[in-house]
């Protein structure tokens, strides 16, 4: 984690299972693609399921040949989202079918008309929760 610009802090998995970093809570959670422990961003919690935000970070590298136009390497930033239930990760994508495939058939009516009269977005994150705090209040 990167704090007052130029300190890193530096989490060792062995040791933590959580942490809060400037008002953002973290998990160590097994991540089947990577093989280990990643740390994930909690987005939402609840006793049966967690919605995690995973960061990902890609390099390209520089060229010296002009006609390219990319003379420095470039350090891309990049996130998933998951859903954590029963402790098994499963990939969330932002979209309408994958999130109403999450809610029981007899409240996707009510949680589509919520949707509707709160102008709320699929691709979102934060009308996402939202939209997840309503159907686990029905």
């Amino acid at each position: 984690s990167k704090v007052l610009g130029d300190s890193l802090l530096v989490f060792d998995s062995n040791y933590i299972e959580s942490a809060n970093v400037n008002g953002k809570q973290f998990q160590y959670v097994y991540s089947p693609a990577d093989g280990k422990k990643k740390m994930f961003e909690v987005m939402y919690k609840t006793p049966k399921y967690s919605v995690l935000k995973g960061y990902y970070v890609s390099v390209k590298l520089g060229s010296p040949n002009p006609m390219l136009n990319r003379k420095t390497d470039k350090i891309r930033q990049s996130s998933k989202y998951f859903i954590l239930k029963d402790g098994s990760l499963t990939n969330l994508k932002l979209q309408k079918k994958s999130i109403l495939k999450l809610i029981k058939k007899e409240n996707i009516a009510k949680v589509k008309e919520f949707v509707d009269k709160g102008h709320l977005s699929y691709r979102k994150v934060q009308d996402v929760i939202r939209i997840f705090r309503f159907k686990d209040a029905l």
